[in-house]
């Protein structure tokens, strides 16, 4: 039910971290 806002949180997190890009491929 907070699904979407955890996935939200977890994508903006990878996107202002580089090692979370890195993490994504």
């Amino acid at each position: 039910k907070g699904v979407m806002k955890a996935i939200g949180e977890i994508k903006d997190f990878f996107q202002s971290d580089p090692l979370g890009k890195s993490w994504l491929k």
